[in-house]
């Protein structure tokens, strides 16, 4: 492999899949700088993939496991062209109820062309592995005898489309499940045209106490990042009409069509119907709340690691009872053995046996939002006591209305600023391309960094 690698440290013709095997098999001595390049190789494509049946395999596990799982949750419910959920949410025939045997398959002839094709299924790996979060002890465990629960971390958590999974495998020793939700906070939906905006703010989560963006058409960014307009196409109505049906509602929802939001402007005729879409982004009247329902089979152990969330010192309970709070453990529910910290999440030793874990009541304080000047230091710290667990925004680019969205890779940043601030009082950084990354390519537009976080 070393061998191959050209100059710029591109192996062969620089596609996805030539920066995924590497990095799978572990066969790189650079691999921060494979990395960073899978990561703008991804970005310079609009978050879609480019893999076929052998990257497509390892591409998500690979971003989880350098810890983008943000990134692979992307592409997995990307709703355009080359994409998963394209192959339901294009127009051009019936949606479909099985997987294609290629991307592109409603545009190719009937010649290998099938409809019912299990190879791009590979997901649903990723899907148990690192959005269920079930694995094993490995050398140590075969069949699921020494399981792992662990869930996504708090930047997914917190800042994502996702906010429940469920999923059950059968091992040898009996039905090993995980399930979890997180209730309350900012809630982030992206839904596609012709399908159903659903908004909810959890069993826990209380009612929908504001609209905080709403538009129909084109509008660009995530739920990480923040939405921002596409005002060459919008629908100017659909903040009012979110409003109108969700505000005060624990949920709610919507069809999303020109029928219900009115057209979105001459400029989106230029696009087919897979690029319109409705983002929206409210906020629910309780705090975030996060519970993990795990079933163990019988005569094994898990390990169960419960993230923390945004909060600096939470209490964690099983069912009514607490098991940890002021940052220790406290015995007395059958079948948890004992739990440690590590980082933002406390890891539970449990036996066979039904749990349910949820974190609430935590103290935590959200920062004034920060903004420094490219080639300038940023300090960000917290009170006396607490510490950073959570970087709400991160983005190192242009800020004004005009560029900001073709000047910015919010991911990549907020990437950086984790690994210099999380879990410390104060942290100081480098707001230089250095550090960030070229965010602007040719671009000459005047760039700055914004942090704020959570301590």
């Amino acid at each position: 492999y070393q061998r191959r690698v050209r100059g710029n440290n591109q192996y062969d013709n620089g596609v996805q899949t030539t920066y995924v095997l590497p990095l799978f098999l572990g066969v790189v001595t650079n691999p921060e700088t494979l990395i960073n390049g899978l990561l703008n190789k991804i970005a310079s494509a609009g978050y879609h993939l480019d893999t076929g049946i052998l990257g497509t395999k390892y591409l998500t596990l690979v971003l989880s496991d350098v810890g983008r799982t943000d990134v692979a949750l992307r592409l997995a419910i990307q709703p355009t062209y080359p994409s998963w959920a394209y192959e339901f949410n294009q127009n051009i025939e019936a949606e479909a109820t099985t997987l294609w045997e290629l991307w592109d398959g409603d545009r190719e002839g009937p010649g290998m062309n099938s409809r019912n094709h299990i190879m791009f299924g590979s997901i649903s790996h990723w899907f148990y592995r690192n959005l269920a979060g079930i694995t094993q002890n490995y050398p140590d465990s075969s069949g699921f005898k020494y399981s792992v629960i662990s869930p996504p971390d708090a930047n997914v958590l917190l800042t994502s489309v996702l906010t429940s999974v469920n999923a059950v495998l059968i091992t040898p020793f009996g039905e090993l499940s995980s399930s979890w939700t997180r209730s309350g906070g900012v809630r982030c939906v992206e839904s596609p045209k012709n399908s159903v905006m659903e908004l909810d703010c959890g069993p826990n989560g209380g009612v929908i106490t504001s609209i905080d963006f709403a538009s129909y058409g084109k509008p660009l960014g995530t739920c990480q990042s923040g939405y921002t307009i596409d005002h060459q196409c919008r629908s100017p109505a659909s903040e009012e009409i979110v409003k109108n049906e969700c505000l005060g509602k624990s949920f709610c929802s919507l069809e999303v069509n020109d029928a219900i939001f009115g057209a979105a402007g001459p400029y989106c005729s230029n696009f087919n119907s897979t690029s319109s879409r409705l983002h929206v982004m409210a906020t629910c009247s309780a705090a975030d709340s996060f519970q993990l329902k795990v079933k163990v089979p019988v005569n094994t152990y898990s390990n169960v690691h419960v993230n923390k969330l945004a909060y600096s010192n939470p209490t964690i309970s099983e069912g009514s009872t607490p098991v940890w709070t002021n940052g220790a453990f406290r015995p007395g529910v059958d079948g948890v053995y004992s739990a440690k910290q590590v980082g933002n999440e406390v890891i539970f030793q449990v036996g066979s046996g039904t749990y349910q874990f949820s974190v609430s009541g935590g103290t935590n304080s959200l920062m004034p939002l920060q903004e420094t000047k490219a080639g300038s230091i940023m300090k960000v710290s917290c009170p006396v006591g607490q510490i950073i667990t959570f970087i709400k925004t991160a983005d190192f680019g242009t800020h004004d209305e005009t560029h900001e969205n073709e000047c910015r890779e919010t991911g990549s940043s907020r990437h950086v600023v984790e690994k210099l601030c999380l879990l410390k009082d104060h942290c100081v950084i480098n707001a230089v391309e250095d550090t960030f990354g070229a965010s602007c390519f040719e671009k000459t537009h005047s760039k700055s960094l914004r942090v704020q976080v959570y301590c």
